[in-house]
């Protein structure tokens, strides 16, 4: 457990996710995110990939893993263009073991086709 906790908070970092969510990852304890297993992670993974790259805005792509109980919904809400690189901004909810959660995230292509949190705005 203390292990997947310091795994997302290094993800929230290298996503930029900033200082704020950085400092207090206790939040993470009781998530969906903290209680799913390999397995789940990796079909809430697949969904992710294919709506964002084939999914039409506010088209929903369901996963679920019966082995488990635990499922999700991704959307993609908005796709934009930012410094000429295609971006999409989605919704996830995911349930595992009685927790569940919303977020909202935008992500954008990379040269070699994979989706990450966009760097922040230059000022």
């Amino acid at each position: 457990m203390r292990t997947l906790i310091a795994l997302l908070s290094i993800a929230l970092l290298a996503l930029g996710a900033g200082a704020t969510l950085a400092s207090n990852v206790t939040f993470m304890r009781n998530s969906p995110l903290s209680k799913m297993t390999s397995d789940d992670l990796a079909l809430m993974r697949t969904a992710m990939r294919e709506s964002l790259d084939k999914g039409a805005d506010g088209t929903s792509q369901r996963w679920e893993n019966p082995a488990t109980g635990a499922s999700g919904v991704v959307t993609p809400l908005k796709s934009y263009q930012r410094e000429g690189v295609a971006c999409r901004t989605v919704e996830i909810f995911n349930e595992a073991q009685g927790f569940s959660g919303r977020t909202r995230h935008d992500f954008c292509k990379q040269p070699d086709g994979a989706w990450a949190a966009p760097a922040p705005k230059k000022r």
